[in-house]
């Protein structure tokens, strides 16, 4: 009987294959997680029922994403030149820390003082979308697993 032996080890090759399409899997939900994010700050800030005479509440409203405990990406902008602001969401986001088991975490804030007043008040600061978000991240998951 002729024995063949094969010039390569499938079981590395199995093992690299895998570890390449986790790898890919992982990056797209990341960037999912990113642009779900995004969005729904856009939407807050597009859709506030308040007035923001000095830009702070809005500059201040963004968000940061953890991936295993570590920033992989953040949104803050400034509004009316208010980087006071932006720099108070910053601070107020960065100061919520990823639980131990979070893969992946964004941390999305109206880190205003004064945010929750506004909200109640009847004004939707962020509550919007809070309420949209689940949608936004399944809509964003959908077109990077296309």
């Amino acid at each position: 009987m002729l024995k063949i032996k094969p010039n390569n080890n499938f079981t590395q090759i199995f093992k690299k294959a895998t570890e390449n399409f986790v790898a890919e899997v992982d990056r797209r939900v990341v960037q999912a997680f990113e642009q779900a994010a995004k969005e729904a700050v856009l939407w807050a800030k597009q859709n506030k029922t308040y007035t923001d005479q000095t830009g702070a509440l809005n500059a201040s409203t963004g968000f940061i994403l953890y991936r295993d405990g570590l920033q992989v990406a953040e949104y803050f902008d400034s509004f009316l030149g208010n980087t006071d602001g932006m720099r108070a969401g910053k601070e107020i986001a960065a100061q919520q820390t990823p639980p131990k088991r979070a893969n992946i975490f964004a941390v999305v804030v109206a880190g205003a003082n004064y945010a929750v007043y506004v909200e109640s008040k009847g004004f939707d600061v962020l509550t919007g979308a809070e309420k949209r978000f689940p949608d936004i991240l399944g809509k964003k998951l959908k077109e990077n697993f296309r």
